[in-house]
């Protein structure tokens, strides 16, 4: 999600970036004690030392830059956002959003791995060019990504939840155990996607603004045109997320 561009065309999609750049701060934090915010604090700082340990060459070998993550202390809660020029690619995120009520590894792992797909993951590329020096892939683009080849390889570095469909309804936990036929690894992709709705609705609440999670079960239709360059609804990023993890062939809804 690139912090520079207005990349949200409906009003709920308006909503999260006017929150995300401007009054995220304002979000409260699950409360923790001492100990377990320092426990969190060390468990996402590995994963960032992961990220780059595991990108880093990549990302050099095949654009010539460094990888950085940098941590906003003025927005805290920063949801994340990217910018490349000739010497790096950086991701930004809020240095106290990992501390955020539902934010999990999987989010936080889905987060960096969908801003890196910007970076690695190929065509359909974003029109918003004229800030950047070399093609983005577009939003769908680097949900894709992150979903079919990010995050398999570098959730295996993490450590995972006790029960991986604890936080799905009734619904989503037979469509997910259905699509996925038993694959640890689909289960945890689809998951990370779930984590991702989750936290929407959280942040929508705090705001008195309903959020629905989309659902396996009730995919989008194909698009009518050309929307590659749009963002998408919420659900055909879900059905972009699932066909990632499944190996399937990107969905017609965009």
């Amino acid at each position: 999600m690139q912090k520079i561009h207005q990349k949200f065309t409906s009003i709920p999609h308006r909503f999260i970036t006017l929150v995300s750049a401007i009054i995220f701060s304002n979000l409260g934090f699950a409360e923790l004690s001492k100990t377990e915010t320092e426990t969190k604090n060390q468990i996402f700082e590995n994963l960032r030392h992961e990220f780059i340990q595991t990108y880093s060459e990549t990302v050099k070998a095949k654009h010539q830059i460094n990888l950085v993550i940098k941590l906003d202390d003025e927005v805290k809660n920063y949801f994340g956002g990217m910018s490349s020029d000739h010497e790096k690619m950086e991701i930004q995120m809020g240095s106290e959003f990992h501390l955020q009520e539902g934010v999990t590894i999987e989010l936080y792992a889905f987060i960096l791995c969908h801003e890196l797909g910007h970076l690695l993951g190929g065509a359909p590329f974003s029109d918003h060019t004229e800030t950047h020096i070399r093609r983005h892939s577009n939003e769908m683009q680097s949900d894709y990504w992150a979903a079919k080849v990010c995050l398999p390889h570098f959730l295996t570095k993490m450590p995972s939840k006790k029960n991986l469909l604890e936080n799905l309804d009734n619904i989503n936990i037979v469509s997910v155990s259905k699509e996925c036929q038993g694959q640890q690894m689909c289960i945890r992709v689809i998951d990370a996607g779930f984590d991702f709705f989750k936290y929407l609705k959280i942040m929508y609440k705090e705001y008195q603004v309903e959020f629905k999670i989309p659902k396996i079960e009730t995919p989008e239709a194909p698009a009518e045109k050309d929307t590659k360059s749009k963002y998408p609804s919420f659900q055909c990023r879900l059905d972009t997320i699932v066909s990632g993890a499944l190996g399937n062939e990107k969905p017609l809804c965009w």
